[in-house]
């Protein structure tokens, strides 16, 4: 659905990058942006149309999350505690099958209370089922957010190669369960990973569309990501992976051909041009692969809070940025404090790297999102852009400057919050006003998730536990 708006506002941020226009207006028509100005010019253009907001109200850009699971009961609140990459990994098998539908729409719903108008969700399903990713989709859709939907491809599992790191300090029992079980385990079926990959790029679900990757570079064989290159590019699709976000997955960077996976990556031709291609973490890149993530127009996806909460470390964003990298911000399902608030993780991006500019900050979240992502047409304020704006009530927090045109971009980002968003639309439809949905509740959508929870969450596994530290010691 596609919709017609006229917005004023006392401040209007048409991008990181221009300077904001005092007494500014945005008109949308059909859900493309059709002009951006000052007030009065803007009305000129409709003046029979009602008017949403007014002199109290900044207007932005919808923020992208730029990677993300979709995950509306966090792992932490299911019994997953924090740790270490490798060991959090095994421990989400133990994670209770939920509704993915209801469990999407939540995440999507918590997603634009924070101003997320565009989201994109790393998927991967072992058996490639349509039904389940079709029930991903229709949750984002439900609550009227945009979405990516990343179909991820993994012929290595990260459980099976974890577990052979491990095998022989395992009990010889234990280890000879673990290896009759990998043994018997069904091999990841690509012909049905692409097709599932054409037919849903074919299916329109609410303002969703498809891209493709491997879950993890680190994860699957040389095949299998020839397989998911040519497969994305026939289809035009743009990608993203996982790659070097653990200390663990630099030590096997190094030992690949050429010194570095991204060598090894670029040497099969991954990264033929074509469509956008994005890394989520990129936490162990070396100044030579930030130099090859240049030359290629790879972008890099942060994740701040994630990388601490998983003691992953601090991605070299300042070196990404000076080089050239496009580098976007990105919440993967779990924020600092374990809920979902874009405006926390641009002030620890910009509070933890200590030299980037809010002008910066603000980028990570809308253009250079947008330009990781294949999606030049959102992430500004300008004609032909998709209609995705935010109205922030600066009466919510006041402080010098929220109405100064040259401290604006620098107030939002250290004092804008959540609560503050007075409307939030997505292509000039209003999906939350004053932070209620029109037909969502997201109190009702967990209540019913966790109504239908075993008692107790995710399932203690003794053989788990044993795997732990092992895993702990090779992974630090």
């Amino acid at each position: 659905m596609e919709g017609t708006l006229l917005v004023r506002a006392g401040v209007v941020i048409p991008d990181a990058a221009s300077d904001p226009i005092v007494d500014g207006g945005v008109l949308v028509r059909g859900g493309i942006i059709a002009r951006v100005g000052p007030w009065d010019a803007v009305r000129a253009e409709a003046p029979d149309l009602p008017v949403t907001g007014g002199p109290e109200m900044i207007a932005l850009p919808g923020f992208i999350n730029a990677h993300d699971h979709g995950r509306g009961l966090s792992p932490q609140s299911l019994g997953i505690d924090d740790d270490l990459l490798e060991p959090w990994i095994l421990n989400l098998s133990r994670l209770p099958m939920i509704d993915a539908r209801t469990d999407t729409a939540l995440s999507a719903l918590r997603q634009l209370g924070s101003g997320i108008t565009t989201t994109v969700n790393s998927y991967y399903h072992p058996r490639n089922d349509a039904a389940a990713l079709r029930a991903v989709r229709q949750g984002h859709a439900d609550a009227g957010q945009r979405a990516a939907v990343v179909l991820s491809a993994m012929d290595r599992p990260a459980s099976a190669d974890l577990m052979r790191l491990v095998a022989q300090e395992l009990p010889g029992p234990l280890a000879e369960e673990i290896a009759a079980k990998q043994a018997g385990r069904v091999p990841f079926d690509d012909a049905a990973w692409a097709a599932l990959l054409a037919e849903a790029s074919g299916e329109r679900i609410g303002e969703t569309w498809m891209m493709a990757g491997p879950i993890s570079g680190h994860w699957s064989s040389e095949a299998e990501l020839r397989h998911v290159a040519a497969t994305a590019r026939a289809l035009g699709l743009s990608g993203q992976m996982h790659l070097l976000e653990s200390r663990l997955q630099g030590r096997d960077s190094a030992g690949r051909p050429g010194g570095s996976i991204l060598s090894w990556l670029e040497g099969m031709g991954y990264f033929a041009e074509g469509a956008a291609q994005s890394l989520a973490h990129g936490v162990h890149l070396t100044p030579d692969d930030i130099a090859r993530l240049a030359r290629l127009g790879v972008a890099v996806v942060t994740n701040p809070s994630s990388n601490l909460r998983l003691r992953s470390g601090v991605a070299p964003v300042r070196a990404l940025l000076d080089a050239g990298v496009v580098v976007a911000l990105g919440l993967d399902s779990m924020g600092l404090d374990d809920t979902t608030d874009m405006f926390a993780e641009m002030r620890l991006a910009h509070r933890l790297h200590g030299t980037l500019s809010a002008r910066e900050v603000l980028a990570m979240v809308t253009t250079q999102a947008a330009a990781a992502i294949g999606r030049r047409d959102l992430g500004a304020l300008a004609p032909g852009m998709r209609g995705d704006l935010l109205l922030l009530d600066r009466r919510d927090r006041p402080a010098p400057g929220m109405d100064s045109p040259a401290r604006a971009i620098d107030r939002v980002l250290h004092y804008g919050r959540a609560e503050g968003l007075a409307h939030v639309f997505v292509d000039g439809v209003e999906v939350l006003s004053g932070g209620r949905h029109a037909t969502l509740d997201a109190g009702r959508l967990e209540a019913t998730l966790l109504d239908a929870l075993p008692d107790g969450g995710a399932a203690p596994d003794a053989r788990l536990s044993l795997l732990a530290d092992p895993l702990r010691r090779l992974a630090r």
